[in-house]
């Protein structure tokens, strides 16, 4: 496909990729933005360098994988040796699943069957293979946990794919390369399908109203126009607490025409129970503060560190800018 014909084909379903906006876990797009651009047949085609830079390093990840033995310092060995650990392979068509027809799933590679895991047990079927390259702000949240988004793809492709199991490889901030393991999660998977379903009927109602607007546009009805968009907002899914529907909010009514409405209980309630946190998150981020100052406080006379054995660290070093960054890897 070219860059528009595979922008159009995206058009006809929810890729594995897009189901953490359906979810509200996407930092960058919100799923009303998500739901409007199913609607619309705008196609973008320009590719800018983070989106070039992912896919012509894709390969380059891919193979860091087939090397990779649990360690860096393996993985580093075994490429100089061209000793292959395991074996993956493209998979260069859309994958779709007869159960899930409004899904369809990319892979970056797929695992070949009869693989071990590193150190591990064999596994028997073929696996689903996500490859990731971080850096910057992302390399940081990395540091919080494994970002939901990524496990809600990789539990997508596993699924759609009818596999068993996926693994997630990382490169991060060209200092870590992380693999990681996924057994398929029923549970998590079903939740999925639901709420893209949800979101996807919606979608097909859009368009028929979307079909109606533009109908009713070319021959000056404007009062139809008008009953669209009201029955358009209707069919919007829920406000979500991401920053990216924040932005899209701010961007698209930022324009606010004078006006009066009368608050109704619920809207009340939403209003105190909003004021509220405000209070509370004002009074955490101030106890936050000062923990980490006493902890970084601890470390002032020139150690970097305070390990506490099985029980974590607490680190306050330099990264690779020289700025000293506060960590607290403390369990539990």
């Amino acid at each position: 496909m070219t860059a528009e014909e595979w922008l159009r084909y995206r058009k006809q379903g929810l890729g594995a990729s897009e189901v953490s906006t359906v979810l509200g876990l996407n930092r960058w797009k919100s799923s009303v933005q998500l739901f409007y651009e199913k609607l619309g047949e705008e196609i973008y085609t320009m590719e800018s360098l983070p989106m070039f830079l992912g896919k012509e390093r894709q390969e380059f990840l891919g193979q860091m994988w087939e090397y990779w033995d649990g360690t860096t310092e393996g993985m580093i060995k075994n490429w100089r040796a061209d000793t292959k650990i395991r074996r993956c392979k493209n998979v260069n068509a859309y994958v779709h699943n007869e159960d899930y027809p409004w899904i369809f799933v990319s892979l970056d590679k797929e695992i070949n069957k009869g693989q071990h895991w590193p150190g591990g047990a064999l596994r028997v079927g073929n696996g689903a293979l996500e490859l990731k390259e971080i850096g910057g702000y992302e390399a940081d949240k990395w540091e919080a946990g494994i970002p939901v988004g990524y496990v809600m793809q990789n539990q997508t492709q596993i699924g759609v794919c009818a596999y068993e199991y996926g693994e997630l490889a990382v490169l991060r901030d060209n200092r870590e390369f992380t693999v990681l393991p996924f057994d398929f999660s029923p549970t998590i998977f079903e939740g999925i399908v639901t709420r893209t379903k949800l979101f996807w009927d919606k979608v097909i109602e859009g368009r028929k109203l979307m079909t109606i607007r533009y109908e009713a546009f070319r021959t000056s009805n404007m009062r139809l126009v008008d009953e669209c968009d009201a029955e358009l907002q209707k069919l919007e899914p829920e406000p979500d607490g991401s920053e990216a529907y924040t932005a899209y909010m701010k961007e698209k009514y930022r324009i606010a025409e004078p006006g009066l409405m009368m608050g109704t209980m619920e809207d009340l309630a939403i209003a105190r129970e909003h004021k509220e946190l405000g209070g509370r998150i004002k009074e955490l981020e101030e106890k936050e503060r000062l923990k980490a100052n006493q902890l970084k406080n601890v470390l002032r006379d020139g150690a970097t560190k305070i390990d506490f054995g099985e029980d974590g660290y607490v680190s306050w070093a330099a990264d690779v800018k020289g700025t000293r960054r506060f960590l607290n890897k403390v369990k539990g």
